[in-house]
């Protein structure tokens, strides 16, 4: 079978064909970048794995990017406490400034750290009302501050990974019983309530 160009020809050829297409239309392509930002990493090969990142050649050259199809939420899940680990939850990166740091304001709280405050700069994609449950799958649930804060001082790091949640949701989760589900009675059209472990069932 017909062997595939490897990641140094595949580079030479864009590299050629960026040449080309400049000489003959005079607009400039793009071209490899030196310089590494939070979302690209410029590599001449592949040189291993990278936690959130995928190696391939797009518009900064070839390197690794940000693949936003990497995301913690499976895996962390199952380990959150169970009366409120089905709560809504996604994932964003955390932004560092060298100098205005991560510019969010934290509280501690029994289900993570809910947010109180977000500055212009860096400018967080968080909001008041919003709790972050885990940075990089380590769950900040169930710890003490001291505990929590230390947790999140060692992974505070530009791009890291944020699973968060809304505060007002995982509280109201965390009220009820986990044995306790919402059915829906398609004969009376109304929702009902059955207790696993009991088989008792109750409508509203």
């Amino acid at each position: 079978p017909p062997q595939l160009p490897g990641p140094s020809v595949a580079a030479a050829a864009l590299a050629a064909a960026a040449s080309t297409a400049c000489g003959s239309t005079g607009v400039a392509l793009p071209i490899q970048s030196s310089s590494s930002t939070n979302f690209f990493e410029p590599a001449a090969s592949f040189l291993g794995s990278r936690p959130g990142k995928v190696f391939k050649t797009d518009y900064l050259g070839l390197g690794y990017y940000t693949d936003s199809t990497q995301t913690l939420i499976p895996e962390l899940r199952p380990k959150l406490p169970e009366r409120w680990r089905d709560a809504h939850l996604r994932e964003e990166r955390l932004k560092v400034d060298p100098k205005a740091g991560a510019g969010v304001s934290l509280e501690h709280t029994e289900f993570g750290f809910a947010i109180e405050s977000v500055e212009a700069v860096p400018g967080q994609h968080l909001q008041q009302g919003e709790v972050i449950v885990a940075l990089e799958g380590r769950i900040l649930a169930g710890l003490s501050a001291p505990q929590m804060q230390a947790s999140f001082q060692k992974r505070r790091i530009d791009g890291a990974r944020l699973q968060v949640a809304s505060l007002a949701e995982v509280k109201s989760l965390a009220t009820r019983d986990p044995a306790v589900i919402e059915c829906w009675d398609a004969r009376h059209q109304r929702p009902y309530y059955f207790h696993k472990k009991t088989a008792k069932v109750a409508w509203t």
